[in-house]
């Protein structure tokens, strides 16, 4: 039996992926009474073993991503990290290629919405796109152990990063810079014109000192070969201070690589801003 807020909704979602068994609703105890075959419910528990489902709060609600993650070859890691970071409880299953997001329906838009952008980045039916579109990533790493939005540790919805962003954080602390984790991302994407893109992002975070706010415009420039050279504008603030850090850096990008363009001490403690490029292969 499990337990479950929407008992009916659980339901539609296990028939959905086609798991073999019988599911009945108790309506009285709101619990799912599932037979199955102890491989299907091995599925079914790896599936649910990380979404709170025994009293989730009432503003959240839970999705099922399955289709939508069709053609993103090395861009499913990348979908989970933006998922939590995002707030989203996720669970994947890496074998059936299955995703359930736990979230507010604002929040879990924002992951659909950026799928469709790497969709268009990574889409096996259109190569042509792969060189002509790209999209930015900017992310903001701190060490202050209460940044995240809302007060919450940034490691409860941050996630491990992947090793090219780890080692890009080992060497911050090597300069002095210890204990970053990311706390904010801007993710966009960059069309390429004459081999000339443009993107610009904004974004804001909830803290008790003040509402962070992030800017980024990027200018790529695609020469022979596909060497890129990124002109990049960050600006970051915190409202109602003077807490402030502007970067005007020209740097020659690779897909897929990190690179921190500053390191500096905003608001009382440590920051560093980093960007990515995505696609383009």
């Amino acid at each position: 039996m499990l337990r479950y807020s929407e008992a009916e909704r659980l339901r539609e979602t296990l028939q959905a992926l086609e798991i073999d068994g019988s599911f009945i609703v108790d309506q009285r105890l709101n619990a799912l009474v599932v037979r199955a075959t102890a491989e299907a419910m091995a599925t079914v528990e790896a599936l649910l073993q990380t979404v709170d489902v025994a009293n989730p709060s009432p503003t959240e609600s839970t999705d099922l991503l399955r289709d939508e993650l069709d053609g993103l070859p090395g861009g499913l890691e990348i979908v989970v990290k933006f998922a939590e970071l995002s707030g989203v409880t996720v669970a994947h299953d890496k074998d059936s290629g299955i995703m359930m997001l736990r979230g507010t329906e604002k929040d879990i838009s924002k992951v659909h919405a950026f799928i469709d952008q790497l969709k268009t980045v990574y889409d096996a039916d259109e190569p042509a796109l792969q060189s002509s579109s790209y999209v930015l990533r900017t992310l903001w790493l701190c060490n202050a152990p209460d940044a995240f939005r809302d007060g919450e540790s940034p490691s409860e919805h941050g996630g491990a990063p992947d090793e090219a962003l780890q080692r890009s954080i080992e060497k911050l602390a090597e300069l002095g810079f210890p204990n970053m984790k990311v706390v904010m991302q801007l993710v966009g994407r960059c069309d390429v014109n004459e081999r000339r893109a443009r993107c610009q992002l904004d974004g804001s975070l909830t803290h008790p000192q003040g509402e962070h706010l992030l800017e980024c415009e990027a200018i790529l420039e695609i020469g022979n070969e596909n060497a890129i050279r990124g002109e990049i504008a960050l600006d970051a603030s915190i409202a109602g201070t003077s807490a402030n850090s502007s970067v005007r850096v020209s740097i020659n990008m690779v897909p897929q690589k990190y690179y921190v363009l500053s390191a500096a001490p905003i608001g009382g403690y440590q920051s560093a801003f980093v960007v990515q490029l995505i696609g383009g292969m």
